[in-house]
C-alpha cells in the first residue's frame, strides 16, 4: 500500500494479518455490578445499557452512550457514599444486536430475581438528552414523586411522564423483563439525527454531545436513587396489555 505525506514523499505500509473464521457459537459475557441495599438488599433497581456495537464505526451512540451512562450513574452514587434502601444492579449485556441474547439469557437464568425488580431503566437511543417516560394510571403517583427532582434540573430540558394503557417492549434489553412482566422502560428521547448515524459508518465519537450525556446521566442517577428509595416495588398493575379478542 503506498500513501503520500504532505510531502509528497511515498510511505510504504505493511500489514501482516491473520483473519479467521470461527465456528460458533461464540460466549458472550454480560458486566453485572450491584449497590447493595441496606433495607430491601434483596430487591432491585435495575440501570442498563448494551454493550456491543456493530462494527460500521466506533459505536458511539448505539450504544457507547448507553454504557457510559450507565457507568455514569454508578460513578455516581458510589463516589457520593449513598446508601440506597433497595439495591441498585448495573447491567452491560452482550449480543443485543444479534437478538437481544445478554438480556434475555439473563432474565431466563434469574427466574428468582423477577419478582423482586421494582423498575428496569434501559438507555439505548443515542446520544439526545432522556426527556420523559412511559407509566399506565397505577404508577403515576410514584413516578410522579420519583421524577419530580428530574424535571427540576433544567426547564431548558423538560422531562414528560406519558400517560400509556400498558407498558410495552420494543427492539432493546427492556423487551425480555416487559415480556416476564416487570416494569422495564426505553426512555423517550428526540431521534434527531439519530437515524443518519443508527447502524452505519456515521456512529463515530465524534457524534456524542457531552452536555447530553451529562444531563442523561443526572437524570438516570436521580431516578435509580429515588426507585430504590421507594416504601414499595413499582405497581405492576396493567403491566400486560390483555389479549386480544378472537372471533
Amino acid at each position: 500500500v503506498e500513501l503520500c505525506d504532505t510531502s509528497e514523499e511515498p510511505v510504504e505500509l505493511e500489514f501482516d494479518l491473520d483473519h479467521q473464521f470461527t465456528e460458533g457459537p461464540i460466549p458472550c459475557y454480560n458486566v453485572v455490578a450491584t449497590l447493595e441495599g441496606t433495607e430491601f438488599p434483596d430487591e432491585f433497581v435495575f440501570v442498563q445499557a448494551h454493550i456491543d456495537s456493530w462494527d460500521g464505526a466506533e459505536g458511539t451512540c448505539d450504544n457507547g452512550t448507553g454504557t457510559s451512562t450507565t457507568l455514569e450513574t454508578a460513578r455516581i452514587l458510589t463516589s457520593l457514599d449513598v446508601k440506597p434502601r433497595r439495591s441498585i444492579r448495573f447491567l452491560l449485556y452482550s449480543g443485543e444486536e444479534q437478538g437481544l441474547y445478554g438480556s434475555r439469557g439473563y432474565v431466563r437464568d434469574h427466574p428468582e430475581l423477577l419478582p423482586k425488580i421494582s423498575i428496569v431503566l434501559n438507555h439505548d437511543n443515542g446520544t439526545n438528552y432522556l426527556r420523559g417516560i412511559n407509566a399506565t394510571s397505577a404508577m403515576r403517583e410514584q413516578f410522579e414523586r420519583v421524577f419530580a427532582p428530574v424535571q427540576a434540573i433544567n426547564p431548558e430540558r423538560p422531562f414528560t411522564i406519558h400517560d400509556v394503557e400498558t407498558i410495552r417492549g420494543g427492539a432493546s434489553d427492556h423487551a425480555p423483563y416487559v415480556d416476564a412482566g416487570i416494569p422495564a422502560f426505553h426512555w423517550d428521547q428526540s431521534n434527531d439525527g439519530y437515524r443518519f448515524i443508527h447502524h452505519t459508518q456515521n456512529d463515530v465519537f465524534s457524534a456524542s454531545i457531552p452536555e447530553e450525556q451529562q444531563h442523561s446521566a443526572t437524570v438516570i442517577s436521580l431516578s435509580a436513587w429515588g426507585f430504590a428509595n421507594e416504601d414499595k416495588l413499582v405497581d405492576r398493575t396493567d403491566m400486560k396489555a390483555p389479549s386480544q379478542r378472537k372471533m
